[in-house]
Order: C-alpha cells, then sequence, then structure tokens
C-alpha cells in the first residue's frame, strides 16, 4: 500500500497531462470481450480469472493496434496527423499489456484444474469478440480496407498444408500455423511493398493485414479450447512472446521515428539559414 500510495503521488507531482493515455474507444475494443470472457469462465469455473486476463490481454491490444494503422495507412493524408494518430495507436497495446500483467502477477501458485466453458457460453464469448472487432474495423477505415485475396491464399494454403502432414491436430499446432502464416504473409507484404518503392499503400495493407488475421485466429482458437480441452491447451505465454515480436519489427518498419541525433542534424541546418534572413 505504501509503495502504491507513493507511486500515486509522484504521478500526480509530475503534473504530466494523462489525458492522452485514455481514449474510451481503443479501451472497449480491448476490454469488452476479456469481459465477457473472464466472467463467464468465473462463473462455470472453466479456467481462472488471472489466465484469461495473461492469455488475451496482449492479442487483443496488438490485434487493436493493427487495426488502427490499416486506417492510418488508408485515411491519413497530411504527415503531421501521424504522430498522434500512432499515439493513439499504442493505447491498445498499452492497456493489453497491462491486462496480461496484471493476470501474470496474480497467477495461482498452484496448477488449478478447472472444467470446460460450456459451448452456448463459449459461442457468446467468439460473437462477442468478433462483434467488437468488426465495430473496431468499420470505425477504423471500413471492412474493405481489411480485405486482402494475397494474405487469405497464403493462410488457406499454410492451414491445408498442416492439415495434410500433421498427424494430430490440436489447439496447439493451429495457433502454431496461425503465427506462421503471419510472418509469411507479413514477409511477402514488406517485399511487395519495398519493390513498389514504398508507395503503394495496397502491399504494405498485405503484410497489415496477414498480422491481422493471425490474430483474430489465434484468439478464437484460445476461446474454444475453453470449450474443447480434448484437444489441448496453447502456451499462451510463449505466443504472446512471439506476437509481441513479430508486431513490434512490423510497427517500428513502418513508424520509425525521427532519433534526436536526426532532430538535431535539422535543426543545425535551419538555424544558420534564420541567421542569412536576418542579416539580410
Amino acid at each position: 500500500a505504501i509503495l502504491v500510495l507513493s507511486g500515486a503521488a509522484l504521478l500526480i507531482a509530475s503534473e504530466r497531462p494523462l489525458h492522452a493515455l485514455i481514449d474510451p474507444i481503443s479501451l472497449f475494443i480491448v476490454l469488452m470481450p476479456i469481459l465477457v470472457v473472464m466472467v463467464f469462465c468465473a462463473l462455470t469455473k472453466s479456467e481462472h480469472w488471472a489466465y484469461t486476463l495473461l492469455a488475451l490481454g496482449v492479442p487483443l491490444g496488438l490485434l487493436g493496434s493493427m487495426t488502427g494503422v490499416v486506417g492510418m495507412v488508408s485515411n491519413i493524408s497530411d504527415p503531421n496527423e501521424i504522430y498522434p494518430a500512432t499515439a493513439i495507436m499504442f493505447l491498445t497495446i498499452l492497456y493489453g499489456g497491462i491486462v496480461s500483467a496484471v493476470g501474470y502477477f496474480a497467477l495461482p501458485s498452484e496448477t488449478v484444474n478447472e472444467g470446460s466453458l460450456p459451448k452456448p457460453l463459449m459461442v457468446i464469448c467468439l460473437l462477442s469478440f468478433l462483434a467488437s472487432m468488426i465495430m473496431a474495423a468499420e470505425f477504423s477505415s471500413g471492412l474493405a480496407a481489411f480485405y486482402s485475396p494475397l494474405a487469405l491464399s497464403l493462410f488457406l494454403v499454410s492451414f491445408g498444408w498442416t492439415t495434410l502432414i500433421k498427424r494430430k491436430i490440436g489447439f496447439h499446432e493451429l495457433a502454431e500455423t496461425s503465427l506462421f502464416s503471419s510472418i509469411l504473409t507479413m514477409v511477402f507484404g514488406i517485399i511487395l511493398w519495398v519493390n513498389a518503392g514504398i508507395r503503394e499503400s495496397s502491399d504494405v495493407s498485405v503484410a497489415l493485414n496477414g498480422l491481422i488475421y493471425g490474430l483474430g485466429i489465434y484468439i478464437c482458437l484460445y476461446i474454444m479450447s475453453l470449450s474443447y480441452c480434448e484437444f489441448g491447451k496453447i502456451n499462451v505465454s510463449r505466443a504472446n512472446w512471439h506476437w509481441m515480436e513479430i508486431t513490434a519489427f512490423l510497427i517500428f518498419l513502418l513508424f520509425a521515428p525521427e532519433t534526436i541525433r536526426e532532430v538535431a542534424i535539422d535543426q543545425l541546418s535551419y538555424e544558420p539559414s534564420l541567421d542569412a534572413i536576418f542579416s539580410g
């Protein structure tokens, strides 16, 4: 309690504006599906609430962020709008990361043998997740911006190949396939984007939509695994780490910020021109 109160006091004393950290739409996108799954799991004792937070926080935060990136690529024409839009984009990652961190530190010290989520409730959880994502996509740039035939074809080939060569298919194998499909699609999209001279937004949308498809499939697989326990569990800690890695790579490839060195160079090149103007 002393540490919490001390941290809150220092936060207030810093006098930093915190309104930029609050966005109702981002909160709704991340928290609504998680709360639905967590409440149903708690009522039916099918999963510990901490595991639910750990499993869904990071993927939902990354998915909301990528949805915002697609809207940014589709709509923003003024370069000055990119930084504020990027700040909003990162809010879902912040919210999702906090949710997963709360779940991680609240994990029970002993393994808890839980039951299975009733299938009607699982369907409600899936529908609530899909509804929130459709709303976010429509609000961002419209559903048409999230249709990529190339990304869909790569996912179909990957999942078809997995089911063809794997003797045993469970949620873990499907989650791994979803991750691999996202990586494959992202590499394809980046190659096309760079080859086109980094001018064609439809090429980078292949990489973005591939990541969105993979995250969406992964979240659906986790929710389904709560009801179909006979098909195994997903290692959510490992999966979250890999999803963060590939998302961070794509984000910083597209939105690499100016370094302090670049800002200083711009200032030095700008100051002499002002002196020349005033001396003239």
